[in-house]
């Protein structure tokens, strides 16, 4: 298995370990499945978007985004209204 030019460690056996308990993590979090059959052991990559973005998680950043947006807004306007009475004053 030639991992090595894709990672920092050169240690092959440590390499192995970590990467196995990286896919270990991925598995229960539902985003993997290991396959032992005839051909070994392998990974079956699930949908991952689907799996973790529900509609309701969509929802929850679309509020969250229109609620930034929205004090970003304010505080634009309030500079602009600080910088207009500031011309104002040196006039």
């Amino acid at each position: 298995m030639g991992l090595s030019p894709y990672f920092k460690e050169r240690d092959e056996a440590a390499l192995r370990r970590r990467l196995s308990g990286q896919m270990k993590r991925i598995c229960e979090l539902g985003m993997a499945r290991l396959i032992k059959d005839a051909q070994g052991e392998r990974y079956e990559i699930l949908r991952i978007i689907k799996a973790l973005v529900t509609a309701q998680v969509i929802s929850r950043l679309k509020e969250e985004l229109e609620q930034r947006l929205s004090s970003y807004q304010d505080y634009g306007g309030r500079r602009n209204s600080e910088a207009a009475a500031d011309g104002e004053d040196e006039e």
